[in-house]
């Protein structure tokens, strides 16, 4: 009588081995759902040739949602990596900071990674009036002393050779009573005006005080941590 079946009683532990095997024999109807688990694939045994174009997607590169966010890379091995989330970018409209850590690439052969900016606050005022003889604070809330400091004349009519809209920068320092200081600490900008400010024209290159009276210049503070 011809074997038309052999049931697995029949065959011994091992007996089947790779070599008794055709290529293609054992197809996908072979193959119980769930029959080939993590355990039963060795180290690298699935190459690119075996994965199918797009047959891994995000989904399967990711898989857990508590990875939202985060970046796949490679490290220095050349292994995939993922990049932990970097600090959220934030802003406040009333005082115009900012914060938030960039992505920095570490060139080839070495990994990417979070960087925190130079400056990652910055504060600027509102147009303000200005006069000689006193002194105009600014309220910046930085939470600390400023690492940089402008203060500049924004005019609002052409004055001395310059253009609506033009800023011109103010300077420390001054010859006696004429000229201006800028001080900050970490709560406020300070300008304290003498008794008169100097420009040089733009037109006749000659100098001429500005007449905060004429109220053709504001003032805008700026600062940045």
């Amino acid at each position: 009588m011809a074997l038309t079946k052999i049931s697995a009683g029949v065959m011994a532990a091992d007996s089947v081995e790779t070599a008794s095997i055709s290529n293609s024999n054992v197809t996908t109807a072979k193959i119980n759902a769930l029959a080939v688990t993590t355990a039963k694939i060795n180290n690298d045994a699935i190459t690119n040739a075996k994965i199918g174009a797009d047959a891994v997607d995000i989904t399967e590169m990711l898989g857990n949602s508590a990875y939202d966010g985060q970046l796949l890379t490679y490290d220095t091995s050349g292994n995939p990596t993922r990049l932990a989330v970097g600090t959220v970018q934030g802003s406040n409209t009333s005082t115009l900071f900012h914060s938030g850590q960039f992505l920095q690439t570490g060139g080839a052969g070495a990994e990417p990674a979070w960087k925190t900016p130079l400056f990652s606050k910055f504060y600027e005022s509102a147009t303000t009036d200005w006069a000689v003889n006193s002194v105009i604070t600014f309220t910046h809330g930085l939470g600390a002393i400023p690492k940089l400091v402008q203060v500049v004349w924004k005019l609002i009519a052409a004055e001395d050779g310059y253009s609506v809209g033009n800023e011109l920068v103010l300077h420390d320092g001054g010859d006696g009573n004429i000229g201006s200081t800028i001080a900050s600490d970490s709560t406020t900008i300070q300008v304290a005006f003498g008794s008169s400010v100097v420009v040089i024209n733009q037109g006749s290159f000659t100098g001429g005080a500005i007449d905060p009276a004429n109220t053709k210049t504001k003032l805008i503070a700026r600062g940045w941590l």
